[in-house]
């Protein structure tokens, strides 16, 4: 008989147990097990508050190796940043002056294509005039080239067998000279670190004096 009882009481406090969990788990209001079947007096209990997210004493606190290892994801040392400026610096050391060279060959080639054609328009008006005189200018059969922005053109010394048509450079370009003559073509100056071949018989296009 005593243990059908305790067996009874064991029962009872776990369907008692289980009803608590299933108050606290419901999200909305619960109706309570001792007021059931009496729509009169109806008891509710408010919902289990939700514990989310969790306060600062309950959130884990990562490990020692997990500490330094996010430190050392969190930036740059001062080694790195200095790393990364002196091969910037050597890549802008190499770069910038390629790439200058490579402005100064292109503004160098309007100098030359245009001496090159006024040249042959000079040997058109001799063939047709039998003189270089009354040539370099508008309507003629050599016109004098119109100035860029790096260079201006001038026609000198035309007579019946000979004349001289110049290219200065200017601005950017200052310190370039070139000329061509009824006896070829010829580079007259050039600015400081470049090399003047000696006889200049050709349009010098780099700096260790190349045509």
């Amino acid at each position: 008989m005593g243990r059908h009882f305790a067996s009874q009481r064991t029962a009872g406090k776990a369907r008692g147990f289980a009803a608590q969990a299933r108050e606290r788990l419901l999200p909305g209001p619960v109706l309570s097990r001792a007021t059931a079947g009496k729509p009169s007096s109806l008891a509710f209990r408010a919902p289990m508050k939700q514990s989310f997210p969790l306060p600062l004493e309950a959130m884990p606190i990562p490990s020692a190796p997990c500490r330094d290892a996010i430190k050392a994801h969190s930036g740059f040392t001062l080694i790195e940043v200095m790393i990364v400026i002196a091969i910037i610096s050597i890549l802008a050391a190499i770069a910038v002056p390629n790439y200058n060279d490579y402005l100064t060959k292109g503004r160098i080639t309007e100098a030359v294509s245009a001496l090159a054609a006024m040249q042959v328009r000079m040997e058109q008006h001799f063939l047709d005039e039998r003189t270089y005189t009354g040539a370099c200018v508008a309507g003629s059969l050599a016109p004098l080239p119109a100035a860029t922005r790096n260079f201006t053109f001038a026609c000198s010394g035309l007579s019946a067998t000979a004349y001289q048509v110049e290219a200065t450079g200017q601005g950017s370009m200052a310190g370039f000279t070139y000329r061509i003559t009824e006896a070829g073509k010829s580079t007259i100056a050039l600015p400081a670190g470049w090399t003047l071949p000696s006889p200049s018989t050709c349009f010098v296009l780099n700096k260790a004096g190349g045509c």
